[in-house]
């Protein structure tokens, strides 16, 4: 009897249930309609077959009722109810009310892609800035509606990624976003400070404590924001203004051509600065938080450019008149808040360029050579005399090598050089890396070289009369970056100068966290140490194709796939992090991963295969002296990192693409090939 009534009870609801839906579909005002409020100019309810949404959430039809002059119509979220009045119009602007605002407004359906011009203006000129504290976030719901369904039997996850001015690599924080069968999703997501979120192709602003709909109708190729503060976050869908130059080819050039290279980059920022004029002119009502995102994107991407053309110059570095126009133009003019123009690699640029013109932050090996000397004489390392004369000499030689590197015009021709003094001093080299290698050395020089950098980034600092909130980010910034280049903690001299020159305590705690863990991870055991071949097992060898097939020779009828990295390679270590992903994908095939480091440090190398629990059965992880690595190298003919090569059953070599591990299920296919 209670089953009976149980499925009466349902039967009532469904058919209570049908009815609503039945009203709402038979209405052209409700039905599939999204509702802009005139005076405000903001999306603010949509109506749907489904449900409805308002205020950031979805609600269900509980009733609706159907006045002479309006229908009323009641919604529920949860425990919550809501009563949306809505007025019958003959034209296409109805008044409604809805919940507590009893003050009927106006409102008009958006038959646009995106919300039209906002009908008045907005001068507010600033931006959320928190000053970078800890536990602030936002929150992100959205709906992608009408999602084709062959893009829906290949979504595998959603996802977005924002960015921190933190992470000078750029690459952002990916957040997994948990969606259900209508692609509906809710997300709170931890931000440092205003910044920029990327989700499915679509950049935009977010601002601490925000919540932000975000509305994407496939069908009919609508797209929106919906919330309490989406303005500027609709006005750059409906006005998307492309801030980034015409591309030219910047990438060879002398110190001669400087000016003619500043005067391309200039010519193209007044083009790009008339653009955004000509835009703001044709759309009065454009607010002004649109027009200054848009003259900082312009600034990020002038002074990216700018800095990026060090990088065709010699020692990587402009003239000291040029870092002093950079430093008026481009330093002294940095928009605020910092974080939300994280994207440009300037102040990394900038700075590091700086640092070379601090006294005492000399070419990195006459660094090398002066603190080894010092440790030495102070007997803090062990080291013969003809050990310090052999580190003299390879020191002297290679930073006559690097002013001959720079003198020549291509790649080609410095690799060729690089190419020749690596087999001239291959002697030099391996005593070198032995002595580098030593505890004790290797302590010394991290305190030591910590310490200079550290210095010379406080004398840059100063010099450039940053303020203490840019001190407190560029050294947060260069510690995380040493800590990360390295994978080593810093040493601990610099803690307690850490905790008192810091004085934001989300930047402090940052730095302070990531040493934490890797002092934990460089005290922490190594499992399948096993995995760790000595070089002794190629001992005394030199030609490069007999030590690799000597490596390779436990493996015969295997596949092999060589992984040459380096611990100072950040492409190299991000593909590390995805190893996992990789071996998953070729689990069915019979693959010996053999990895090869190039000019690791022992610590940084054991570091980072802890970090990424790079062991197991089939791994195999070689740190050879530098003399041979190189040999192999020269054999592979490798010329970047990373670089990825088969190894076949019948001891064939194959090439890899570095981006292989896009489409795993790609390359799964071509080893198929192989593994036969």
């Amino acid at each position: 009897m209670k089953q009976r009534k149980a499925i009466a009870l349902i039967a009532v609801l469904m058919l209570m249930v049908q009815t609503i839906m039945a009203q709402v579909t038979n209405n052209s005002v409700l039905n599939e309609t999204l509702w802009r409020n005139e005076q405000t100019g903001d999306w603010e309810i949509g109506f749907f077959e489904e449900f409805a949404v308002y205020d950031c959430q979805f609600w269900e039809y509980k009733d609706i009722k159907e006045m002479a002059d309006r229908y009323d119509i009641t919604l529920r979220n949860g425990c919550e109810q809501l009563v949306v009045s809505v007025g019958k119009v003959k034209g296409s602007k109805p008044q409604m009310s809805i919940g507590s605002k009893k003050q009927k407004q106006l409102y008009s359906q958006i038959t646009t892609k995106h919300l039209p011009d906002y009908p008045t203006k907005d001068f507010r000129t600033d931006f959320k800035d928190n000053g970078f504290h800890e536990g602030d976030s936002i929150t992100f719901v959205g709906w992608l509606r009408h999602l084709p369904k062959k893009a829906m039997e290949h979504l595998k996850e959603l996802d977005c990624r924002t960015y921190s001015i933190f992470d000078e690599r750029g690459d952002g924080t990916i957040s997994a976003i948990p969606f259900d069968s209508l692609l509906r999703f809710r997300l709170r997501i931890p931000i440092e400070n205003t910044t920029m979120l990327m989700f499915r192709m679509h950049p935009f602003i977010v601002e601490p404590g925000e919540t932000y709909f975000f509305y994407v109708d496939y069908k009919t190729k609508q797209t929106m924001f919906m919330g309490r503060n989406v303005r500027l976050q609709n006005e750059l869908l409906a006005h998307d203004f492309n801030y980034v130059f015409t591309k030219f080819e910047d990438s060879q050039f002398d110190p001669d051509s400087l000016s003619a290279f500043r005067d391309k980059i200039n010519t193209r920022h007044r083009a790009k600065q008339t653009e955004l004029k000509t835009l703001l002119e044709s759309h009065p009502m454009l607010s002004e938080r649109f027009r200054l995102y848009n003259e900082g994107m312009l600034w990020s991407e002038y002074s990216n450019r700018i800095g990026q053309g060090c990088y065709s110059m010699p020692r990587f570095c402009y003239p000291d008149s040029v870092l002093d126009w950079m430093k008026t133009e481009l330093w002294d003019k940095m928009p605020k808040p910092y974080s939300l123009f994280a994207e440009s690699s300037f102040l990394r640029d900038f700075l590091d360029m700086s640092l070379k013109k601090v006294p005492g932050y000399e070419e990195y090996d006459v660094m090398l050579k002066r603190v080894l000397t010092e440790a030495a004489r102070k007997s803090e390392v062990k080291m013969s005399e003809e050990e310090l004369l052999t580190l003299g000499k390879f020191f002297d030689a290679r930073t006559d090598l690097m002013k001959q590197v720079w003198a020549l015009n291509t790649d080609d021709e410095r690799d060729s050089l690089v190419q020749l003094f690596n087999k001239e001093y291959a002697a030099e080299v391996a005593a070198v890396q032995e002595v580098m290698g030593r505890k004790d050395c290797s302590d010394v020089l991290n305190r030591e070289l910590g310490t200079i950098a550290y210095n010379s980034q406080f004398e840059v600092l100063d010099s450039l009369g940053a303020n203490q909130t840019l001190r407190d980010i560029c050294l947060a910034r260069r510690l995380l970056r040493e800590i990360d280049e390295k994978r080593q903690p810093l040493h601990e001299s610099l803690i307690p100068r850490i905790e008192l020159d810091i004085h934001n305590e989300a930047m402090r705690n940052l730095v302070l966290q990531k040493q934490r863990q890797f002092v934990a991870l460089q005290h922490g055991d190594l499992a399948g140490a096993a995995s760790l071949r000595p070089s002794s097992d190629v001992e005394g060898m030199t030609d490069g194709e007999k030590i690799l097939r000597k490596l390779i020779e436990p493996y015969k009828e295997r596949l092999v796939y060589i992984d040459v990295w380096g611990t100072w390679c950040g492409p190299c270590k991000e593909a590390l992090s995805r190893t996992h992903e990789l071996k998953e994908a070729l689990k069915d095939h019979d693959i010996v991963y053999l990895y090869l480091a190039n000019r690791s440090p022992e610590e940084s190398w054991k570091n980072v295969i802890k970090q990424y629990q790079l062991t197991g059965e089939n791994c195999v992880h070689y740190n050879l002296p530098a003399n041979q690595q190189a040999a192999v190298e020269r054999y592979l003919s490798v010329h970047s990192f990373p670089t990825y090569k088969l190894i076949d059953k019948q001891g064939n070599i194959h090439d890899l693409d570095w981006h292989h591990q896009r489409d795993l299920k790609l390359f799964e296919q071509q080893i198929s090939q192989f593994d036969k």
